[in-house]
């Protein structure tokens, strides 16, 4: 049985926390803040 991860996985390979999360502010929705409406935060 494998073990399951929630890793994101590319081209067979582990995705990095730094590529990962650049992924997902690069996604519309988080394009403002949800508190403030700041444009593009980047704090979190």
């Amino acid at each position: 049985r494998m073990a399951m991860n929630n890793r994101r996985m590319e081209f067979g390979r582990p995705v990095s926390g730094k590529r990962r999360l650049k992924d997902l502010m690069l996604q519309k929705d988080n394009r403002l803040c949800a508190d403030c409406g700041a444009r593009d935060p980047k704090w979190a």
